[in-house]
C-alpha cells in the first residue's frame, strides 16, 4: 500500500523466450525443374535459389522433391501488468488498470523465407464505483490498442537486396516462381 487503508498499487511483469528448432518439411522443385526455370527466365534464379534442394528420394525426371530439415525458431514475449485500487471515500473506489504487452516470434519456413510477427498491444481501463445502503453505481472507462505485423524475407528485400523493399503497398515488382505443390 502507498497510503494504509486508502491506495493500493501493484505490478508484475513477465517475461518469455524461446530460441529452439523445429521441423520443416515440403514439396521444393528439383535440379531438373530448376535448370528449365532458369534457362526460360534468368530472374526465376534468385526466386529458387530460395528452396533447398529436394534430400528425400524422388524420381530424376520429376518436377519436384521432398525436403525434410529443421528450422530455427524464436519466440519473445513481454508483458507488464499495473494495477491501482483507490479508496476515495466510504462508499466510492477508482481502479486504474494498465497493461502492456511486446510479442514476437518468427517461424521457419522450407525457403529461406521465415516469417515475422511483431505485436504491440496497450490497454488501460478505469472503473468508479459509488455505492450507498440501497444502491450502487458503476462508471467504465477502457481502451485497447492492438497491432500485429507480418513481415515475409522474400517481400521485404531481406533475401535479395537488388529487389529492394516496397515504399508503397503492391509498388514492388519481382519474379515470382508458383506451381501448385510448392511451399
Amino acid at each position: 500500500p502507498i497510503r494504509h487503508n486508502r491506495i493500493f498499487v501493484f505490478g508484475v511483469y513477465e517475461g518469455y523466450r524461446l530460441h529452439g528448432s523445429t521441423p520443416v518439411s515440403g514439396d521444393v522443385p528439383t535440379p531438373r525443374l530448376r535448370a528449365a526455370a532458369i534457362a526460360a527466365v534468368p530472374a526465376y534464379a534468385w526466386c529458387l535459389n530460395t528452396q533447398p534442394l529436394p534430400n528425400q528420394p524422388y524420381d530424376p525426371t520429376a518436377v519436384g522433391g521432398h525436403y525434410s530439415g529443421a528450422g530455427s525458431v524464436t519466440a519473445h514475449d513481454n508483458n507488464a501488468v499495473v494495477k491501482g485500487d483507490i479508496l476515495l471515500s466510504s462508499s466510492s473506489t477508482l481502479a486504474l488498470t494498465y497493461t502492456r504487452e511486446r510479442p514476437d516470434n518468427q517461424q521457419p519456413r522450407v525457403a529461406a523465407n521465415p516469417i515475422t510477427y511483431a505485436g504491440i498491444q496497450e490497454r488501460g481501463t478505469a472503473n468508479f464505483t459509488m455505492a450507498g445502503a440501497n444502491w450502487s453505481s458503476e462508471s467504465r472507462f477502457g481502451y485497447n490498442f492492438n497491432d500485429l505485423r507480418r513481415s515475409d524475407a522474400y517481400w521485404n528485400g531481406a533475401i535479395n537486396p537488388a529487389y529492394p523493399a516496397e515504399t508503397i503497398f503492391g509498388g514492388r515488382r519481382m519474379p515470382a516462381f508458383v506451381m501448385p505443390g510448392f511451399n
